[in-house]
């Protein structure tokens, strides 16, 4: 197997903290890699622009504990997401080419 297909990983998921890839799924030369990138990066995107945007707003709302715990959960939410798009992008890269 490649070096490049063992790249590790590192990020927090509802499994817990996922760390490296002991046994990647095997590399399928024939995926259009580039769309399969730009696909992701752009599923990604939407949830970091509503965190950055979030943590934005829940700084200017520490006083109101009510405000605050809504933000709380819109973080909560859109980290869940992006995990989903992470495991997504490891498990099956393909998923991401339009068909």
């Amino acid at each position: 197997m490649q070096d490049a297909t063992r790249t590790a990983l590192a990020f927090t998921s509802s499994r817990g903290l996922f760390i490296g890839v002991n046994n990647p799924p095997p590399i399928n030369a024939a995926l259009p890699w580039e769309q399969v990138v730009a696909q992701a990066v752009h599923d990604m995107r939407s949830p970091l622009s509503t965190m950055t945007t979030t943590l934005a707003v829940l700084r200017m709302a520490v006083a109101d504990p009510a405000k605050a715990e809504k933000l709380l959960a819109i973080l909560e939410r859109q980290t869940a997401d992006l995990t989903t798009h992470l495991e997504r992008l490891v498990d099956d890269p393909g998923s991401y080419v339009a068909k």
